[in-house]
């Protein structure tokens, strides 16, 4: 799948607002709005450019989750509950 960015903007620009907004708790309905008036993409761009944008993000916190867990593990008396 392809997303078209209008010029004047950038993957950079739509990925910042989007985990911008997931980091403030904005609903997806309004976040997928803005996407479509202030940067101008259609609908389904907007969606796609929603759900890959927080995809990524997640995929890269659980991986540091995971990292975080395994030392956990490893070293019991360094890690207390």
């Amino acid at each position: 799948m392809t997303t078209v960015v209008p010029i004047g903007r950038s993957l950079d620009d739509i990925v910042d607002y989007v985990l911008q907004a997931t980091i403030r708790w904005e609903n997806p309905s309004n976040m997928v709005r803005h996407l479509t008036t202030v940067f101008g993409l259609t609908q389904g761009d907007a969606e796609l450019a929603l759900d890959r944008s927080t995809a990524h993000a997640m995929g890269s916190f659980s991986l540091r989750l995971d990292d975080w867990i395994t030392a956990r593990q490893k070293n019991r008396t360094r890690w207390r509950d």
